[in-house]
């Protein structure tokens, strides 16, 4: 099993949520969706709060990311279909 498709299916039967992050790469806005428990996320927004460079894979795995603040409608759905969250939300 190609790796990408293994990954998707250990994300999908997890009981580990997905979360929308936003930060900034050389002052262009980002955002991320972030696979990671709530402990780890605290971690990051507390890491986040001192404005220090980081790496997100230490604290979960990237699902998908892009440039922006809010993700295209496409990218919503792409999360929807293959891990059932819906963040329909952000574009409200």
């Amino acid at each position: 099993m190609p790796a990408r498709k293994f990954q998707n299916l250990i994300i999908k039967n997890s009981s580990t949520p997905i979360h929308f992050v936003t930060s900034k790469d050389k002052g262009r806005d980002c955002y991320f969706f972030l696979m990671c428990t709530l402990e780890k996320l605290n971690l990051l927004k507390n890491w986040c709060s001192n404005n220090a460079k980081l790496d997100l894979t230490r604290y979960g795995i990237i699902v998908k990311s892009g440039f922006g603040k809010i993700p295209p409608r496409k990218k919503i759905a792409e999360i929807k279909k293959e891990f059932g969250v819906d963040f329909s939300y952000l574009l409200k």
